[in-house]
């Protein structure tokens, strides 16, 4: 679906420049300065991206239109996402070394099997290690789905979000949580984009005003409540950046309805396939960009970040797509991406 791959290529360039921003967050974090200020406004912006790839995932895969063998399934899931997983585990595990050594910061063997069994070997790596359950069990998912009304899938979603959301408001983070159990917050989603995706387009556009103001609002509550937060030393620190608050839930369904109705940002089938499909290498690749770009002293804050920002995350997007793009050329190195 055109607008599957559309919201898929807007996720990805929301959250490069998510991390783009976020280093800004960390440099002036200790006082809400003017910078500290514009990188939170780009960071605030953006933080529907993961929850969108989640909803993209499951308005395809739980369509029960979709006839496959537990082990078709398995086969054809198993060459996407494991040896992508082991490759790039490997990888930014000797990344996180050779940083470290650089820094005079020794990593531990303890270290790393914590990180590992966390599913955190680098700070995106999460997704990899979440999506990988969530597919062990959407053959699963998609029986539920096959055999209940719209209603019922839309009343189950909610009720799962309802509970994801109480869960993130009470817990300070998922940080120690077992790499295996990572998936099972981000099921409401899940469902949530199968459900979001049947709902009739011309019920969807009646409300496209009401989906506006919802993303302003939540994008509003999401930036004002991280900056009270954080310099009132709140409790919930950290809360209204987390994927499953309710502020960020808002704005992910509000721009997940709107891709279903605009075009954007391609209207050619085969442009937003191909673009679609480069997201995944863009997304495993981009940190070591970053990471190199930061170590040269190119960051959001070398000038005027409200520039700065989107710049840099064109430059390690424009990177990141090209290696990408070479490595689906190569038939090892598109294994992995």
């Amino acid at each position: 679906m055109l607008w599957i791959d559309n919201a898929k290529i807007l996720a990805i360039i929301a959250v490069v420049i998510l991390h783009v921003a976020g280093a800004g967050l960390v440099t002036h974090g200790d006082i809400a300065t003017t910078q500290w200020w514009i990188a939170n406004l780009y960071d605030s912006a953006m933080r529907w991206a993961v929850p969108v790839f989640v909803m993209a995932s499951g308005a395809v895969l739980l369509d029960p239109a979709k006839d496959e063998s537990l082990r078709d399934f398995y086969n054809k899931r198993a060459r996407r996402i494991l040896v992508p997983l082991l490759f790039w585990t490997t990888f930014y595990l000797g990344w996180s070394l050779l940083k470290a050594q650089i820094r005079g910061q020794p990593i531990t063997a303890a270290d790393i099997l914590i990180a590992v069994m966390r599913g955190y070997p680098y700070y995106h790596m999460w997704f990899l290690y979440m999506i990988a359950g969530m597919y062990l069990f959407t053959p699963f998912f998609r029986i539920v789905a096959r055999h209940s009304s719209p209603r019922q899938l839309a009343f189950l979603a909610a009720l799962l979000l309802g509970l994801a959301a109480a869960n993130a408001l009470w817990s300070q983070g998922d940080g120690n949580a077992l790499f295996s159990n990572r998936f099972i917050s981000y099921i409401p989603y899940f469902f949530l984009g199968y459900v979001l995706a049947i709902i009739p387009l011309e019920l969807v556009r009646r409300h496209r005003s009401a989906l506006f103001a919802g993303f302003i609002v939540g994008f509003l509550i999401t930036a004002l409540g991280y900056w009270k937060t954080t310099f009132d030393l709140s409790a919930l620190d950290g809360y209204f950046y987390k994927n499953l608050s309710l502020n960020v839930m808002a704005m992910a369904v509000c721009v997940f309805m709107l891709v279903r109705l605009a075009q954007f940002p391609f209207k050619n089938h085969l442009m937003a396939r191909k673009a679609a499909n480069l997201s995944f290498g863009v997304y495993l690749v981009h940190p070591a960009i970053l990471d190199v770009l930061t170590f040269k002293q190119i960051t959001g804050s070398l000038f005027n970040p409200a520039f700065a920002i989107p710049l840099l995350a064109a430059v390690v997007l424009l990177i990141a797509l090209v290696l990408t793009y070479i490595a689906k050329k190569i038939p090892l190195l598109k294994l992995i991406c």
